[in-house]
């Protein structure tokens, strides 16, 4: 990673750790040494942004930090708008365009698609029409460690059939994870026949 070796990265822990211990002036005091400038390596800069975010009165600045991020083109750009949009930074009339962008960066992975779709259809819950087919179309021929993230995503917008569509059964019994999102997905759709009879099985 481009941050083991950055001079600030000590302090960058450090601060992380004050902060899990609740002592946020601690943390605030140990980021004041670390350099927010460019000549900061760009992943210490986001990891202080994400430090910033945690405090009240300081997300403001975490902000400002992330909005120069997302604007590059590696990995620490898609990194910068996801953690902007998560931890809900981002002003609700930007949120759209900053999803979009999100989302069309050449470094894209599954998981900033996803938090894509879910800052869309929490924007507008219409939007789920469009999402929901897209999301299906990306992961239909993936293996089921891949799905995962998607199979979580349609549980939690309540898309159990969805589901059931993109996890078959006998994807379904590969891991214990996938199997409990199989399993939600058939109590959401009201199929305890289906569910009792999986838990009967040997080895299930």
């Amino acid at each position: 990673l481009e941050l083991v070796g950055d001079a600030g990265y000590a302090r960058l822990v450090e601060a992380e750790v004050l902060l899990r211990r609740g002592d946020g002036a601690g943390a605030l005091s140990v980021l004041a040494s670390v350099p927010s400038s460019s000549s900061a390596s760009s992943r210490a800069r986001l990891q202080t942004a994400r430090l910033l975010s945690a405090l009240p009165d300081r997300r403001s600045e975490a902000l400002l930090i992330l909005r120069e991020l997302k604007s590059g083109d590696g990995l620490v750009a898609v990194e910068a708008a996801a953690a902007a949009l998560e931890s809900g930074l981002v002003p609700k009339d930007e949120a759209g365009a900053w999803a979009a962008q999100l989302e069309s960066h050449p470094a894209a992975n599954d998981r900033a698609f996803l938090l894509a779709q879910k800052t869309k259809v929490a924007l507008d819950p219409g939007a789920r029409l469009l999402v929901v087919p897209q999301i299906m179309a990306r992961f239909v021929g993936s293996t089921p460690e891949r799905k995962m993230p998607a199979l979580r995503w349609l549980n939690e917008h309540g898309e159990f059939a969805r589901t059931l569509e993109l996890l078959p059964a006998r994807q379904a019994v590969t891991s214990t994870d996938a199997f409990v999102l199989w399993l939600d997905a058939l109590a959401g759709t009201g199929d305890w026949v289906t569910a009792d009879e999986a838990l009967s099985r040997d080895g299930l």
